[in-house]
């Protein structure tokens, strides 16, 4: 029986001694995995953030252009509209927006209504006066309905005024065109 425990030993012992030569098994500890998740959820978040910053631009800047291409297509429905004498307010010009259809989400308005104002010292000068808003000009003692001489009742033939076309909101994308108006005559 010894010798068979001798035998049995010697058999074990090259199992033991190469036990003992191989080296630890191959692996990652806790923390090595615990680093390495947390930098690839930093760099998967990273990505996603940017991923959504570009879908939040991308939206902005097709509102900007839809805003852009509805103002230019008012702008030129006013210019195709007859000239208005002493339009006394942007609804008066509004009223041709109906013709345009504004895309769903977009508002419009028409805004800062000015007339030229001639300078009274220099009148055949038509480049001297400056733009006035409807009620300075009506203060000067123009677009008078009532008054007994015609100049009074009319505007000098040149308006000015704003259209600013909205798209939706947080944040609206904003487009203002200035729109020159005038008399064929002058």
């Amino acid at each position: 029986m010894r010798d068979r425990l001798r035998a049995h030993a010697t058999q074990c012992e090259p199992a033991t001694a190469a036990a003992a030569a191989r080296p630890p098994e191959a692996g990652f500890t806790l923390v090595e995995m615990l680093v390495s998740v947390t930098i690839m959820t930093i760099a998967i978040l990273g990505a996603a953030g940017t991923m959504f910053t570009m879908t939040v631009v991308s939206d902005f800047e097709r509102r900007q252009a839809l805003a852009e291409v509805e103002a230019r297509r008012l702008v030129e429905a006013i210019r195709a509209a007859p000239y208005d004498d002493c339009a006394s307010a942007e609804a008066t010009y509004e009223s041709y927006f109906d013709d345009v259809v504004v895309e769903a989400g977009a508002t419009a308005d028409i805004t800062n209504m000015k007339f030229w104002l001639r300078d009274t010292a220099s009148p055949l000068n038509v480049s001297a006066g400056q733009f006035k808003t409807y009620a300075a000009y009506q203060a000067a003692g123009y677009c008078q309905p009532l008054a007994t001489d015609d100049a009074k009742k009319t505007d000098h033939g040149l308006q000015r005024m704003t259209v600013t076309v909205t798209v939706g909101s947080n944040p609206p994308a904003k487009v203002s065109f200035e729109v020159s108006k005038r008399l064929s005559q002058f």
